[in-house]
């Protein structure tokens, strides 16, 4: 699609986004592997006065990110594990550039989210959880931070794939076994609120 595809149907629910402070998020897959695209459709928002937010894992070049992000309003990001090396060892990825751009798109004055996914035996524990949120209490422009249960949904999809879950042993998650984080984060100065599930 061009991005006047896009637009044209997000200006039919505009009246909706003006009575509900509501807007237009840009998710995917990773969107910042299209960032003329998402430049360009959130800076036509903006001039159509639309508030705009993406989720993305900011796993990119810095000046990528700062031109990808130039119209955003709000950016959601995961930060899976503060250690860098068992960060890779369940991502495949160092997390480096991860924080480097989040510290970077704080001091840029963008607004943001930081997502983390609760997962049993992976980021579970209270030393890992006080990583990430003394961290975070650092980061001006940081809303909050959201802990997102783990779940199954996905073993669905990868059954009907053909594929082995590869987190089958791992149990889900209930939401009101997390609400002792919202205190956790109290202490260390930041607000932690528990996601959906």
């Amino acid at each position: 699609m061009e991005v006047c595809d896009v637009l044209n149907i997000i200006e039919r629910d505009k009246m909706f986004y003006d009575a509900t402070q509501g807007g237009v998020t840009i998710s995917g897959g990773e969107p910042l592997l299209q960032t003329a695209f998402v430049r360009e459709l959130t800076r036509e928002c903006k001039e159509l006065g639309i508030h705009t937010a993406i989720e993305t894992t900011l796993f990119a070049d810095k000046e990528v990110v700062k031109r990808a992000l130039e119209y955003i309003d709000l950016v959601f990001v995961d930060v899976k594990h503060f250690d860098t090396y068992r960060h890779a060892e369940y991502t495949g990825v160092r997390n480096d550039l991860i924080i480097n751009n989040i510290e970077m798109i704080d001091n840029l004055g963008k607004q943001f989210i930081i997502r983390i996914p609760f997962i049993p035996g992976v980021n579970d524990d209270d030393e890992t959880q006080k990583q990430i949120y003394q961290w975070a209490s650092r980061l001006k422009n940081l809303k909050w931070i959201e802990v997102l249960p783990y779940h199954r949904l996905g073993m669905t999809k990868y059954r009907g794939l053909g594929r082995a879950y590869p987190m089958d042993d791992i149990p889900p998650v209930s939401k009101q076994s997390l609400a002792y984080l919202k205190d956790l984060g109290e202490q260390i100065g930041v607000q932690v609120r528990i996601g959906a599930h």
